[in-house]
């Protein structure tokens, strides 16, 4: 495969407002003009999402009890969450967010790490996800999801990355990506498609055993230990001590 070379002006290094030299995110900027497909019909993604302030939980105990989402409980390109733990107490700030549509982070959002709220839930985050609302008179939600963690939206987020250990995305440099604009009639019979396989999915995921079973269940097959009694014995606590 030959080298991609292109040709920028100096004025362009400084088009997120600093200066940035690295080749894919000029690449994507000067020749690909934020463009994650290159297709006629497309629209800037701050014409369709718009970001939120979020309120904010100081560390320490709470005034009431949160369900406590981290980038851990978002599952990839799923829409879904998984493991959350209620807590009434948190060791750093956190988000409160329940106004947004969707959430995404600005942690290596590439890895797709999103998940729609449309039923505005309130729920305690990590400071790296940004909720944003949706106009839904050009966006129906679960379309523009599936559009944000296709190949091409996220190669474009990982363009935009910088940092070295922790890579991150500018939220206002990922409001400029344009994406495709279809009306919003082939959007519904597009998601209407997507729910049936949800459901599907989710069936499917309903039958996977957890991990810990199923090592229990090899573990005590090969080795002849009873889980059972053990989680019995676990409970007891023997404690020696003499009075003086």
């Amino acid at each position: 495969m030959g080298i991609k070379t292109f040709t920028t002006k100096l004025s362009k290094l400084n088009n997120s407002g600093y200066l940035r030299l690295d080749t894919k995110f000029n690449f994507f900027v000067s020749v690909k003009k934020f463009s994650a497909w290159q297709i006629p019909n497309s629209i800037l993604l701050k014409n369709v999402m718009k970001d939120l302030l979020s309120p904010t939980a100081r560390k320490g105990e709470l005034d009431e009890e949160y369900y406590l989402v981290d980038l851990s409980n978002v599952e990839r390109k799923t829409n879904s969450l998984k493991n959350l733990v209620p807590v009434t107490e948190i060791g750093s700030d956190k988000n409160i967010i329940s106004k947004g549509d969707i959430a995404i982070p600005k942690l290596e959002p590439r890895k797709g790490q999103f998940f729609l709220n449309l039923e505005h839930k309130e729920y305690l985050t990590t400071t790296e996800l940004i909720e944003y609302s949706i106009d839904t008179a050009l966006f129906n939600p679960t379309f523009l999801y599936y559009t944000l963690v296709t190949d091409n939206f996220l190669e474009a987020l990982a363009c935009l990355e910088s940092g070295k250990t922790h890579r991150r995305v500018n939220p206002d440099e990922l409001l400029r990506i344009k994406i495709p604009s279809l009306p919003i009639k082939i959007q519904d019979a597009v998601v209407a498609k997507i729910v049936k396989l949800e459901v599907e999915i989710k069936n499917l995921k309903s039958q996977i055993k957890p991990d810990t079973e199923v090592i229990n269940k090899v573990f005590t097959a090969k080795v002849g230990w009873d889980t059972k009694t053990f989680d019995e014995l676990s409970k007891v606590h023997i404690m020696n001590c003499t009075l003086s």
